[in-house]
């Protein structure tokens, strides 16, 4: 049977004005579906066992050990950067990481649940690392990237690292940079396989922006953790 459009208007309205709240956990199935289809167009040749690896091989099969400008979205307690930094020993390295160190600005929307906003939340401290070449900006990203971006030059390869969890996030970021993406610069996503968040993410920013890219490494068949190049 076909409605007409009054009728389609009629049931819009309907389930509009229903009060329902929308099932978030219909919207991952969805994403799920997407991510598979993805996955089946979009093979990784190189699979490493975590992202400690995929690091490595970021820093010593594509990067060179050379310098690099890394930019880390979701810094936490400061692991990941703490890891670059031993990975890659140049002097002419710039090591840069954003967090608001207050925990997440939204509710964090995941299949099996919910993790609130303020999650992650370490009272606003910074991490002690003891390296010339860290440097921290504290704050939402919406308010601490804008004048960052002013004042910033990329002096050498680009490596960003997105752990930034939420969709928000990530898409702010990724169309914030767009201008500093040139061929070469690699991306890392901490949680690619977030359906709802990263993954919609970066198929949101690749298809507005028009990107073209090239998988480089992921840290298991699933991409939980992926880095791809702008090509």
């Amino acid at each position: 049977m076909r409605f007409s459009h009054n009728k389609r208007g009629i049931v819009k309205q309907l389930i509009a004005g229903c009060g329902l709240s929308p099932s978030f956990r219909i919207e991952i199935l969805n994403g799920l579906l997407k991510l598979g289809k993805w996955l089946k167009n979009n093979e990784c040749e190189v699979v490493v066992e975590s992202r400690e690896n995929l690091f490595q091989y970021i820093n010593n099969e594509i990067a060179k050990n050379a310098p690099i400008d890394y930019l880390e979205f979701g810094v936490y307690r400061g692991q990941s950067i703490r890891y670059w930094i031993q990975l890659n020993r140049d002097q002419n390295s710039r090591f840069i990481g954003f967090d608001s160190f207050k925990g997440l600005p939204e509710d964090w929307n995941l299949f099996t649940g919910v993790h609130p906003k303020g999650y992650l939340d370490l009272g606003g401290k910074i991490p002690e690392i003891n390296d010339q070449r860290v440097k921290f900006i504290k704050g939402y990203f919406q308010v601490a990237l804008p004048g960052f971006l002013k004042r910033f030059n990329a002096n050498n390869r680009l490596i960003i690292n997105i752990d930034a969890d939420l969709y928000s996030s990530t898409l702010y970021v990724l169309a914030s940079l767009n201008h500093l993406m040139s061929p070469g610069s690699i991306i890392i996503f901490g949680t690619f396989s977030s359906v709802t968040h990263q993954f919609k993410a970066f198929t949101d920013f690749t298809k507005s922006f028009m990107r073209n890219y090239k998988l480089l490494v992921a840290s298991d068949p699933f991409y939980s953790q992926l880095a791809i190049v702008i090509v």
